[in-house]
């Protein structure tokens, strides 16, 4: 890896901490130099602007939070089991989370929803991508008969989706992980009900 693209990739990790943490709205450009130890000029020899770095920043917080969620969507063994696992991965993010400052995705999606439509559109990104694979693992288990054939895939989707970052937003805010807890068990219940 060059000199250029080791200072690219800090520039990254760097930036997706701030941003996580303090909103798009929230980051300065000094931040980001604070941040990343580089002056304006280091900054844009690499991004062209504020909006650049941001954009690339939620990709790579998106990169770096993939392999934790694509394990427990594609896991073997039953549809509700995969299901769980899936709300397992935002609890373990909680206890140990792999960017600071909560999901980086709800954070872009509050933060970016009427200011930043680039923005938004790769946290939309995201929030499909896991609805599509919630959905299909659903599918699935009705296909196998795992599940009940009057399920609906989409809308357990969109619950779990919804459960989960509501779950989160109300854990950090209270510093309280047993509201996430209850959720999760709730969900688990749900999960659990779908079985055929």
């Amino acid at each position: 890896m060059s000199k250029g693209d080791r200072t690219r990739t800090m520039i990254l990790e760097r930036s997706m901490e701030v941003f996580s943490q303090r909103g798009y709205g929230g980051t300065s450009l000094s931040d980001l130099m604070r941040a990343t130890g580089l002056e304006k000029g280091g900054l844009y020899n690499h991004f062209p602007s504020k909006d650049a770095i941001a954009l690339a920043a939620f990709d790579h917080a998106a990169e770096t939070l993939r392999p934790r969620f694509t394990a427990a969507l594609t896991q073997p063994g039953p549809a509700a089991e995969r299901l769980y696992a899936f709300v397992a991965a935002f609890r373990a993010n909680l206890a140990a989370p792999l960017i600071p400052g909560g999901c980086p995705v709800m954070n872009a999606a509050i933060d970016a929803d009427d200011t930043h439509p680039e923005l938004r559109a790769r946290a939309l990104g995201v929030v499909e991508g896991w609805h599509h694979a919630l959905s299909r693992i659903v599918e699935k288990g009705i296909a196998s008969g795992e599940m009940r054939p009057d399920t609906d895939p989409a809308a357990i989707a969109s619950l779990t989706i919804a459960a989960v970052e509501g779950a989160v937003m109300v854990a950090r805010l209270t510093e309280d992980l047993n509201h996430f807890d209850r959720v999760a068990s709730s969900l688990q219940a749900v999960f659990a009900s779908l079985q055929a």
